[in-house]
């Protein structure tokens, strides 16, 4: 699969992106909203890790711009935040879950891992 992940934090992208690429999938990275949609549009990824809280717009609007001409993308919000009216929102615009980033590192790469496995084409 072909994943882009869009975060602000360099040690989420690290992370995160050696768990996709050791998963055998091909990541682009972005680390601002900007940033990600430029990639989407180079890319047409078939997963999305989108981080809900970036410098220059929150992942709520990004989210909605790739909404506006794809509405079928799997996108798994990435967050240190508990906000539930950005979670609800989220939600509203069809996101497949929420990984918690302020957890341990072994439950956040259980967590990615996981959820590769159940968007993996065959």
């Amino acid at each position: 699969m072909n994943i882009l992940l869009v975060d602000d934090s360099k040690d989420i992208l690290d992370l995160v992106g050696f768990i996709v690429e050791k998963e055998g999938h091909n990541v682009m990275v972005a680390s601002c909203g900007k940033e990600a949609l430029e990639a989407y549009a180079k890319i047409k990824p078939d997963f999305i890790f989108l981080d809900i809280k970036m410098p220059d717009m929150t992942g709520i609007e990004v989210l909605q711009k790739i909404r506006q001409v794809d509405k079928n993308t799997a996108v798994v919000i990435l967050t240190a935040f508990g906000d539930e009216g950005l979670m609800k929102e989220a939600e509203s615009l069809g996101v497949a879950g929420f990984i918690h980033k302020g957890r341990e590192v072994g439950f956040v790469s259980e967590s990615v891992r996981a959820i590769l496995k159940r968007y993996k084409k065959d």
